[in-house]
């Protein structure tokens, strides 16, 4: 089924990716054509072309977000090292290494293709196929660093340039780790900066993750809700959730009444076409979060997540039509099929 909230014309999830990509990457460009002329020109990949790649990437690394967007450095990465694949040095060639590096490089780029294809997330997707590269980009520059360690080094008096383009690809290695240990650090956890995260939660799905204390407050809210409407209903009640929570599903331990986890709103279509394809699963129990519910001033910050969920659409007609009950919680509205409340020999 078609997900119209998440969907994108083809040639636009094209065209968007292409820009994303050169906009994260364009200051690798002039390497990149560099790289192709040595190649090409059958001229070695020297201490010079070392140390260009050194600074092409801390320049890609700066001006294309690699330090604030998440996967920006393995888009990078394979970017750069992107010419490795049609050297024609016999001796590098030859190498099981550099050989073996273009397989894995080659295999990563392809699971990229096909997780893109596959996928409405557009270029963030394509990470998960780079990991992959990474490994084989390494293996390749390792290879090209054996190959020429002793060969071809800058001649006259440029001392220092020389010994820096010497150990330009293992200070790339370390530099690369450096940067994304720092987009891990400063990116990686969503809720907010590190300093803020402070709580650690002890039950329910989330256990033991840190988050902001307003989060902290509000994921106990819904935890303890959830629980109070699983006890009061029947345990076969089949639940929906509305919207960005989706752990809910796991502190529930309720049969699904949707198609998907995934944070969808009332009205939303899929959720329609599934419902009347399997009218058997509609949901017993439809949790409609509050607003303002897991808000952040942190990470992509958002201080009312779950607005714009309006009381309409197909699931909103049946929960009227049936006479569901309108319960009021702390974190969300509960609607629930009087048929699903339990007994009191159940509860």
């Amino acid at each position: 089924m078609d997900d119209p909230e998440h969907s994108m014309d083809f040639f636009a999830k094209v065209i968007y990716t292409i820009l994303e990509f050169g906009r994260q990457s364009f200051a690798g460009i002039p390497f990149v054509l560099y790289t192709f002329w040595r190649i090409l020109k059958r001229k070695p990949l020297n201490a010079y072309w070392q140390f260009f790649v050194l600074i092409s990437f801390i320049l890609m690394a700066i001006s294309g977000y690699g330090l604030t967007t998440p996967g920006a450095l393995y888009d990078q990465i394979v970017f750069l090292t992107f010419p490795l694949l049609f050297v024609k040095d016999p001796d590098l060639r030859r190498s099981s290494n550099f050989r073996l590096g273009q397989a894995v490089y080659l295999y990563g780029v392809i699971s990229a293709i096909l997780f893109w294809i596959g996928s409405n997330t557009r270029i963030s997707c394509l990470v998960t196929g780079f990991i992959i590269s990474q490994i084989g980009a390494a293996l390749m520059i390792s290879a090209v660093k054996a190959r020429y360690r002793n060969a071809n080094l800058i001649t006259g008096n440029d001392v220092y340039i020389n010994r820096v383009a010497t150990y330009s690809l293992p200070t790339l290695a370390v530099v690369f780790v450096i940067f994304a240990g720092v987009v891990r650090l400063s990116v990686f956890y969503r809720d907010a900066d590190l300093p803020k995260l402070t709580s650690q939660i002890s039950q329910g799905p989330a256990m033991g993750i840190f988050t902001e204390e307003n989060k902290y407050d509000d994921y106990y809210a819904v935890l303890e809700g959830v629980e109070e409407v699983k006890q009061n209903c029947s345990a076969n009640s089949r639940i929906f959730v509305s919207r960005k929570a989706p752990w809910v599903y796991l502190a529930a331990d309720l049969p699904f009444g949707t198609c998907t986890a995934w944070t969808k709103p009332l009205d939303n279509p899929q959720q329609e076409d599934y419902l009347k394809m399997h009218i058997n699963r509609f949901p017993d129990i439809v949790i409609v979060l509050h607003d303002d519910v897991g808000g952040s001033q942190g990470y992509e910050a958002d201080l009312n997540p779950n607005a714009g969920n309006a009381r309409k659409g197909y699931v909103w007609e049946q929960i009227r039509k049936r006479s569901y009950i309108a319960i009021e919680y702390s974190a969300f509205t509960a609607y629930i099929n009087p048929s699903a409340l339990a007994t009191t020999d159940e509860s």
